[in-house]
């Protein structure tokens, strides 16, 4: 019972930071218990560490999960141009500056970083804490709900319910990835694709 309270404390910290306006604070906080805990226990594997042979077998048995986001941002792309236009005009107001020429060279190291942390934060140690206290599939759909709500940004209803559900349709397609491969690593690609898809579909749209 102290050891799920313990963990519960964690997730709750854990949310409180997501939903905050300094958001990228959650990632630091589980990076930095992540850590605490492998030094504390002394653990050789932890979810940082990268193992390239189980990682070729699970690209080999999981390709179709890493790609499934992906194709899910560019039918959400292309649907919304028909159905809710005014989310794509949404969507690039918010990614516009990173597309300027001069951060072309960096765009793609600031998205690698950018879904490795968020990685490491909601599947690593998010679902990972949750599922202590739950069933997998439950913490993966309770992550995942809060994930859709912590990249909530200002608009129309319309726009806003289409951007969170296809969000939530994303991270349980990363949390499902991780609970069968326990793979930081490679929901990090599948992360970056869709990020990378997202982006560069709605500059030439």
């Amino acid at each position: 019972m102290r050891k799920n309270g313990k963990v519960l404390s964690l997730l709750i910290i854990f949310a409180i930071l997501a939903l905050s306006p300094f958001s990228g604070l959650a990632i630091i906080f589980s990076i930095a218990y992540i850590l605490y805990e492998k030094k504390k226990f002394q653990n050789k594997f932890s979810v940082f560490t990268f193992q390239w042979g189980k990682t070729k077998e699970d690209i080999h048995k999981y390709w179709w999960l890493i790609i499934l986001p992906f194709l899910a941002v560019i039918g959400q792309i292309v649907l919304a141009h028909y159905v809710v236009p005014a989310f794509n005009e949404h969507v690039m107001e918010r990614v516009e500056p990173m597309l300027h020429i001069s951060s072309i060279v960096v765009l793609f190291p600031q998205l690698l970083l950018l879904a490795f942390g968020e990685e490491l934060a909601f599947r690593g140690f998010a679902q990972e804490k949750l599922s202590e206290l739950v069933d997998s599939k439950i913490a993966i759909i309770a992550i995942s709900i809060l994930f859709a709500f912590a990249h909530l940004s200002a608009g129309s209803m319309s726009v806003v319910m289409y951007d969170i559900g296809f969000i939530l349709i994303d991270s349980i397609l990363y949390g499902i990835l991780f609970l069968k491969t326990k793979n930081v690593y490679l929901t990090t690609i599948a992360h970056f694709l869709a990020n990378i898809a997202g982006i560069y579909i709605l500059t030439f749209l």
